[in-house]
């Protein structure tokens, strides 16, 4: 199974248990909660099942969308309730903390009030500030109902929002670097569907902002390669361009506004830097398949500047929706150029083309991957319309 199939099994799991949650929670839902000042005071808002009203019947002044408040049914977001955090949008900063009964803008972090059974307080013991009547709210009634009596309660100020961003940059840039050493080391090479390809050793280094790859498969060939980090599904891989030299080039192809664009990165720029990579950008469909124009491209290794034509196309290949190799046909002046090509999706609405041109008679375009069935693994296709796997063990 894919890595995006096993996403897409995710999500569908995720939606069962939702819709059986929601089943089985229905009578919880349908709670109503009258918002007064105090007990027999004025009501001022009314919280009915997914809705959270001014007044019974009255307008609805927001929508509990299972775990997202929104402004209505199919409308923009103001809050999300994950777990015991409430966040701007899912993934977002936090902006406030349940403590059990106590609300504060982070773990440990200060009061901003406390709900006394039924009373809503600024802090344990003082004043009431509103008051609950009715039934006990579920949480993201509460979230909704405090939001809309006071929203500058989940509003972060920029010295707020600049640490919270700063924590969450520096907590995924450490998980991220501890995904990727996991692809980083010498490897064996225990197995392929292709027998020239099922054993020998594999090295990948960190090479200044890319990767090195070195694959010694035992029997007189090598294949040499860059590599650059990317997410897919959140999480880390590599995606790799290799020959048996280092005339191989790695291309990244992506949809931009409304234009393809491309980044080209020689096997110098591992030791050069990206002053050494080239790019073009492409007028043509997002899907990476047919004609192109290449309405400006720039060589790499500063060897001036170029326009030209590509066509992208399929070849057979043993289906695989994770990696779906295309090939390339460049025309640029008087030059006709080969290269390969494949499609990985990143997100459930995202894909980029990882791409490879080489003076080589083979090479190949491949993602370095990790997951519970095979570990560390190399997906491929080459130039002469073959694909496979190679896996790796440290």
């Amino acid at each position: 199974m894919t890595k995006r199939q096993r996403a897409l099994l995710r999500s569908a799991s995720i939606a069962a248990a939702v819709i059986l949650s929601a089943i089985a929670g229905f009578g919880e839902a349908q709670a109503a909660t009258e918002v007064r000042t105090e007990p027999g005071g004025t009501r001022f808002m009314y919280v009915d099942g997914l809705d959270v009203l001014s007044a019974p019947g009255g307008t609805r002044l927001l929508f509990i969308d299972e775990n997202t408040i929104r402004t209505g049914p199919g409308a923009p977001h103001v809050l999300y309730v994950d777990g015991d955090n409430l966040r701007s949008e899912p993934g977002g900063p936090r902006v406030a903390y349940f403590d059990g009964n106590t609300l504060r803008r982070s773990p440990g972090g200060p009061i901003l009030l406390v709900v006394d059974g039924k009373d809503v307080r600024k802090e344990a013991g003082g004043p009431r500030m509103i008051y609950l009547d009715g039934d006990t709210p579920t949480r993201p009634q509460l979230a909704a109902a405090l939001y809309a009596w006071n929203p500058s309660l989940f509003k972060l100020s920029p010295a707020e929002l600049a640490k919270v961003q700063e924590e969450m940059k520096a907590a995924s840039d450490a998980s991220s670097a501890a995904a990727r050493e996991k692809l980083v080391g010498k490897f064996t090479i225990i197995n392929s569907n292709n027998t020239h390809l099922a054993k020998g050793t594999a090295e990948i280094a960190k090479q200044g902002d890319y990767y090195s790859v070195n694959m010694d498969f035992g029997n007189g060939m090598k294949w040499t390669g860059t590599a650059v980090a990317r997410k897919a599904f959140n999480e880390e891989e590599l995606w790799v361009a290799l020959g048996p030299t280092n005339n191989t080039i790695l291309g990244i192809y992506e949809a931009q506004d409304d234009k393809v664009v491309s980044e080209w990165i020689p096997q110098a720029a591992m030791t050069q830097g990206q002053e050494m990579c080239g790019g073009e950008k492409l007028d043509g469909a997002a899907h990476f398949n047919g004609p192109y124009t290449i309405v400006s491209g720039t060589h790499v290794m500063k060897k001036g500047n170029y326009t030209g034509s590509l066509k992208m196309s399929v070849f057979p290949t043993p289906s695989n929706e994770s990696f779906t190799p295309r090939l390339l046909e460049y025309q640029i002046g008087n030059a006709r150029v080969t290269g390969i090509g494949a499609i990985i999706p990143y997100t459930l609405e995202r894909k980029a083309l990882v791409a490879a041109v080489s003076t080589d008679k083979i090479f190949a375009v491949g993602r370095i991957s990790e997951d519970t069935t095979s570990g560390v693994h190399l997906d491929f296709c080459t130039n002469t319309k073959s694909s496979g796997y190679v896996l790796l063990d440290k």
